[in-house]
């Protein structure tokens, strides 16, 4: 067989590897991006695991505060035993623990005198109360939760007025 002067072959020595440079640059680069692909889904699998675990202490925290406000509307004398006459002796009542039923969440939950409120005529009142100005007590409830193992930590506040 005769060589074809149109398409003369290469020689051996005259070979200069482009294809081999080029094809381990390309895997180089589908390398990096497979590392920052997965340094990606890293990142984002731990940012939904800790809002979860701030929804966890959101919830015990509105748990705690909605607790302390239920048994002021419902039962007010267990409630002010529980917290002394109204916050007169002190504005602040010591914090108390809150046990939500989970080992991992901490929950401290305190309630606050603001102080009293009064009441003017005709404003809330039913038509039988003839007082021109009603005495009350406004309330403050903050409740504080943490996870543990975690920077996870929210404080929910809310107010109440007795009257």
């Amino acid at each position: 067989m005769m060589p074809n002067p149109k398409f003369p072959r290469p020689m051996p020595g005259r070979q200069q590897g482009a294809a081999l440079v080029i094809g381990l640059f390309i895997l180089l680069i589908a390398s990096f991006l497979a590392v920052a692909s997965l340094n990606n889904a890293t990142v984002q699998e731990r940012m939904a695991s800790n809002s979860e675990k701030v929804q966890k202490a959101l919830r015990a925290a509105e748990s705690a505060v909605e607790d302390q406000v239920r048994t002021a509307i419902t039962d007010f004398s267990a409630f002010s035993a529980a917290h002394g006459e109204y916050g007169k002796t002190s504005p602040n009542w010591p914090s108390e623990p809150y046990d939500i039923g989970d080992a991992s969440i901490s929950t401290v939950v305190q309630v606050i005198s603001i102080g009293e409120t009064h009441l003017s005529s005709g404003y809330g009142m039913n038509a039988d109360q003839g007082s021109t100005a009603l005495p009350g007590i406004r309330f403050e409830a903050v409740a504080t939760s943490a996870v543990a193992g975690s920077g996870a930590q929210v404080t929910v506040t809310q107010g109440l007025d007795y009257n």
